[in-house]
């Protein structure tokens, strides 16, 4: 099955529709923070990247949360546009993961957050509840631990 990849400006029209796509961004929360396509957004690192004051800094770890957290979280019928920050290093095996898991309406965003940075597109820096990779890690973690003490 072949991933639609969609430009900044599919994306931005997307995002104006009656039921747009929520776009998973799956850069760091660092990357995140600094700035994402403004739209209906959540953030789900694919990867997190040790700081410089660690013994191994750049190195990058996998998240082993990721589709805890977005199966936890989304139907397999959402439709997600996936982006990072080139459109593929870290879009392209979260979209094999997440094909994987059943999920069917999955695109990636051309060129990632750098396309949509040149092209002087509207960007955002919300990074509230329900959008940031914290709040909805603790969401499903939370949701867990409910589950599992009323002895589900």
């Amino acid at each position: 099955m072949t991933v639609q990849t969609l430009s900044p400006e599919a994306l931005l029209d997307a995002f104006a529709s009656p039921a747009p796509p929520l776009l998973l961004d799956v850069r760091t929360v660092g990357e995140f923070a600094r700035g994402r396509p403004a739209g209906p957004a959540a953030n789900i690192p694919w990867l997190f990247v040790h700081p410089p004051t660690s013994t191994t800094p750049g190195a990058t770890v996998p998240n082993t949360s990721f589709l805890e957290v977005i199966c936890g979280l989304y139907a397999t019928d959402q439709a997600f546009v996936i982006a990072c920050e080139d459109g593929t290093s870290r879009s392209r095996p979260a979209v094999d993961a997440l094909r994987g898991a059943g999920y069917t309406q999955l695109a990636v965003l051309d060129g990632g957050y750098a396309a949509w940075r040149e092209r002087k597109l509207r960007s955002s820096t919300d990074n509230r509840p329900g959008v940031s990779y914290v709040s909805l890690l603790m969401r499903v973690k939370r949701g867990a631990e409910t589950t599992a003490a009323a002895g589900h």
